[in-house]
Order: C-alpha cells, then structure tokens, then sequence
C-alpha cells in the first residue's frame, strides 16, 4: 500500500462493462478456447468413427490361363460386414463425448461470464468506496486541523490530538486499500478476459515501485 500514493492517479480500463467484456473475453479466454477446441476435436473424433461404422468391402477378381486348361476367372470378396456391434458402439460413445464437450463448454462459458460479471460489479462499487474514503479523508484532515487549533489555544487536551491524528492516519489506510482494490480488480478483469499481458505487469510494476 506504500507504494501507492493516495494523490497519484489510478490506470483506468477502457469500459467498466459486460457489454465491452464479454466479447473480448470468449475471444481471448484460456478456458473458453481451450474448451472450444475440446468441443471441434470431439466432434471431429465423432465424425471419423461414424464414417467407419459401416461395412466395408473389397473385391478382387484374378485371372488364370494355361495351354492344357481354360481360361478361369476367381473373384474374392474380402471386408468387414460384421463386427457384432462395436463399430456403433463406438460411434455411439464418440457422439456422447461430443455432446458432453459442448455440455461442458456451455457451463465454463456460463461460469466465466457471472465470474466477469461480479469482477465489473465489484469495479463499479470500489469507485464509489473511493469516493467515500477521499471524503472521509478529508474530513479527518479538517477535524485534526480544528483539534490542533483548540489545543493550542488550550480548549482542547492531547488525547483529543492523538486520537484525531489516529482518525486520520485509519482514514489514509481505508483510502489507500481502496485504491489497491481497484487495482487488484482490474487485473482480475483482464486475466479473466485473456488481455492481460506484459505491458500490463510492467505498468503495474512501476505503480507500485
């Protein structure tokens, strides 16, 4: 909290909503695409193994000639027609793992997005706590002026001054968590949106040096 003085201005993200959010975070969430390619490669493992439920054959037809003999022809019928049930079996299981991918997809994208949802909430609360600690700073600032004043004129005692100077150094703290709050908050937005990157960690490096 030192290292952020309550005077220096705050880095401010570009939209404090869903509406801004939302669609750069199903973009660029590590879940959400990893998921997402979870989802295509079940699919595909789906489309592949229902292609080869069906049966297969192969046939060949050979030729054999001799002086002392006529002229035969063989033809051979080779393939997979039966194979008691596994292929669709596993067509069957690949389509429930497609569908339990989609499933699974849906509920990270449901749970990403109440996630984002309660960061923004939370953001848009914290500049109102701000505003209430700067006003409560203030206040603290303007009583200890007055109770330093009536102590040098002897209407007032130490205790009042030492518990003034306490009011206002709690008021300094409340204000200063605020802020990290708020800092805190908009990483939190960005790492769950996925843009939260090396410039980032940077400028939050040297806020807080």
């Amino acid at each position: 909290l030192a290292g952020i003085p309550n005077n220096s201005p705050l880095p401010q993200l570009a939209a404090n909503d869903m509406a801004h959010w939302w669609p750069i975070t199903q973009q660029n969430s590590p879940s959400l695409m990893a998921q997402s390619y979870a989802v295509d490669k079940a699919f595909h493992d789906y489309k592949q193994t229902d292609a080869g439920k069906y049966p297969t054959g192969r046939i060949a037809l050979s030729h054999y000639s001799s002086a002392a003999k006529n002229d035969d022809l063989v033809i051979s019928i080779s393939g997979n027609f039966y194979d008691g049930g596994l292929n669709q079996a596993q067509t069957q299981q690949a389509r429930l793992n497609w569908q339990a991918s989609q499933q699974t997809l849906a509920n990270t994208q449901a749970n990403t997005k109440q996630q984002l949802d309660n960061l923004l909430f939370m953001l848009n609360n914290n500049a109102e706590q701000i505003e209430l600690q700067e006003n409560l700073l203030t206040s603290a600032k303007d009583s200890l002026a007055a109770v330093e004043k009536e102590y040098q004129l002897g209407v007032n005692d130490l205790l009042s001054v030492l518990e003034a100077q306490q009011t206002l150094a709690s008021a300094e703290v409340n204000l200063a968590s605020s802020r990290y709050d708020r800092i805190s908050l908009q990483v939190d937005i960005k790492k769950t949106a996925g843009t939260l990157d090396h410039a980032d960690l940077l400028a939050l490096d040297k806020l807080l040096d």
